[in-house]
């Protein structure tokens, strides 16, 4: 999909609930069944008091309440990111559109990514799907990697490219190969919300636009060929029109240091495996690619 210098006029515009007016709304005061708009909304008395609070000044974007001023700052940062670099922005776009094995980046989503507010349990890419499907005009958080999807071994083994905590994530659990328009570059974790952590109703609320997400400072990627000769790990990389192209999942039979007897060795050997399976089962019926990295063995290889 191209994405046309209007419709990413219309993403950067619509970093909030409602541009047209500040200050903005709160998600858990919003009931959509009642008929509330951010207008009615921010006239309640739950409203005004969460924001008389000042221990809530530090959560105001990880609950999509940011005020008209920092809003407009964050759209402003964006404006510029995208206008000085947007030659570049569209390398990095054209490269993800390849496929997992001939695109030399991957941007990675684990379902079972922690936010702020939401720590999740289950891990399972039929849910997820199930749940948001297999494309979508929200933007989505990602880990990018400097390869494609056979060189994730890599980042097992050099402790250089371990990256944060996000990138933990998409190593150690299931994780999809996504592709999408790159909105934020950043090599750390720029505290935007994952879609699969947004509340219901701020989903509701920008259903006809798609959720959108704001930098609160200039993100750092912003060269293509740098990005590669860097080789270092994208902790949030934000796509917008996003779509699955395939999943990964990691094994780890390497038991030293455990200090694990040969009973419980095999249990573990034997979860590995089955955890493999119940994902791979799961990437057929989904129709999607799968690639698992042996760790021990230090190879990704297709394996659906």
């Amino acid at each position: 999909m191209r994405i046309t210098r209007q419709q990413l006029r219309k993403i950067i515009q619509e970093m909030a609930w409602d541009p047209s007016a500040p200050p903005y709304a709160h998600p858990y005061f919003v009931d959509i069944e009642d008929g509330d708009t951010p207008r009615s909304v921010r006239r309640t008395q739950d409203y005004q008091a969460f924001l008389d609070d000042e221990e809530n000044s530090g959560e105001l974007r990880a609950l999509g309440l940011l005020s008209y001023e920092e809003s407009e700052r964050e759209k402003q940062i964006l404006r510029d990111y995208h206008e000085d670099n947007k030659e570049e922005i569209k390398k990095f776009y054209n490269e993800l559109k390849k496929s997992p094995e001939s695109a030399r980046i991957t941007c990675l989503h684990a379902p079972l990514y922690e936010g702020g507010f939401t720590q999740k349990e289950d891990d399972s890419l039929f849910s997820w799907v199930n749940r948001f499907g297999r494309s979508g005009k929200d933007q989505i958080s990602t880990v990018m990697i400097p390869g494609n999807i056979t060189e994730m071994h890599k980042y097992f083994t050099d402790p250089m490219m371990s990256g944060g905590q996000n990138a933990e994530q998409i190593q150690y659990s299931p994780s999809f190969v996504m592709s999408g328009y790159p909105t934020i570059m950043h090599y750390e974790d720029m505290m935007t919300q994952t879609l699969s952590n947004l509340h219901p109703d701020l989903v509701k609320f920008q259903a006809n636009s798609g959720v959108t997400k704001s930098p609160f400072r200039t993100p750092s990627i912003n060269n293509f060929e740098q990005f590669l000769k860097d080789n270092s790990i994208s902790e949030e990389t934000v796509l917008d029109n996003w779509r699955i192209k395939g999943a990964h999942i990691s094994i780890n039979r390497v038991l030293s240091g455990l200090n694990l007897n040969s009973r419980e060795q095999k249990e573990v050997i034997q979860d590995e495996e089955a955890r493999a399976k119940v994902v791979i089962d799961q990437c057929t019926k989904l129709g999607i690619p799968l690639w698992v990295t042996y760790v021990e063995e230090n190879k990704t290889v297709r394996a659906a």
